[in-house]
Formats: C-alpha cells, structure tokens, sequence
C-alpha cells in the first residue's frame, strides 16, 4: 500500500526464492507467525520466500522505529544471513552479539540471521561507528568454506568500531575510507584474530 523496493535475492536448495529489501507498507508484506508482523518505522527492512512456482511462503518485516533497509541475503546452512542499514536505536541488535547499540551518525550496518521459516531471529548486530556507515554487499563463507563465514563491505566516516585488532588499517585515512569485516560463522564477537579493516 505505499513504496517497498527489492534490492537483493538468493535461492536455497530446494530452488525457493528468498528476496531482501526495503518497505513502508502497513499491509502484504509479512504473513501470520512472522517474526515481525507490524510495520515499526517509516521503513522498515523486509525478507520473503516465494517456492520455485512464485507462490508466496512466508515474509516479516524487520527494523526499528527509525528507517531500515536489507540490501543483501545469503544462505547460511539452513538460516538466512542479510545485512543492510538502519538508523534505529533499538529493535536491531539481540543479546550477546558484537555491537549491541548504534554507534551514531546517519547510518549503522546491521547483520542479522534469520530462521529459515521467518519465525525467529537467531542472532543480529549492528556494526558501524560515530559517523555514516554504508554498506553494499555480503558474501558468506563462499562453496568451500565449511563454517559459514560472513564477509561484509562498504564505506565507512567513522573513527571508531570499525577497525578491530590487527588490522591492515586502524584508522580513517580520509572523509571516508572503505571497509571489509569478517564474521566467522560460529563466532558473533569480533575479535583479534578475526578482524575488521579498513582499506
């Protein structure tokens, strides 16, 4: 009932189709036992699976009261991983997970792991610092990684939460630099050995 936009799809193994974008529909997006049923900002992010024939399966919004958008999904065992932006200062990020509140400026990354029914949410962060985050695609662990690693990139003008241990670059070298962080699939927490950096 007013403007959405698709900006990213993946196929599972049995060739369902699961779509990722963004919404300001109050009606036709999630279906009943959803994980998020409501519409909770202007914009609120969305995923839908569709079977190989097109016919609807499920979908849920996802997002806080501010504006939140998925640009990217992939499939991640049998759950679906997708990142995209928020500005939300709450409804993002779940319990014990790498960042758990917003970092500022106008935009966060968000990474978020979504059951494969769209039931539930296994786990989602934000990532991003004191300025603007943009973020423009994932890839997840790739056909020979066994442990579902999750890669991340963008643009980044923050000075801080970005760059993580021994990175190849620790600091903003200009208004905006980009960046690559790595999410190893059974760890949510960055850390040392599994960094972010700044290029």
């Amino acid at each position: 009932v007013s403007d959405d936009g698709a900006y990213g799809a993946v196929t599972d193994a049995n060739g369902n189709i699961i779509i990722i974008g963004e919404t300001s529909s109050s009606a036709n997006i999630a279906s009943a036992g959803a994980y998020q049923t409501t519409l909770n900002g202007t914009t609120d992010a969305f995923i839908a699976k569709f079977d190989p024939a097109g016919f609807f399966q499920w979908g849920s919004y996802f997002g806080g009261t501010g504006v939140d958008r998925a640009f990217a999904v992939e499939n991640s065992c049998s759950n679906l991983l997708f990142f995209g932006l928020t500005n939300s200062l709450s409804g993002i990020a779940t319990a014990n997970t790498h960042q758990l509140a917003y970092g500022g400026g106008t935009n966060d990354g968000f990474l978020t792991l979504f059951s494969p029914n769209g039931s539930s949410v296994v786990w989602s962060t934000y990532y991003g610092g004191n300025n603007d985050e943009y973020a423009y695609f994932s890839v997840i662990g790739m056909a020979t990684n066994s442990v579902n690693d999750a890669a991340i990139v963008g643009s980044t003008a923050s000075t801080n939460n970005i760059s993580y241990g021994n990175a190849h670059q620790n600091m903003l070298s200009a208004a905006y630099d980009a960046f690559v962080a790595r999410f190893p699939g059974s760890i949510i927490q960055l850390t040392a050995s599994d960094s972010a950096i700044c290029v």
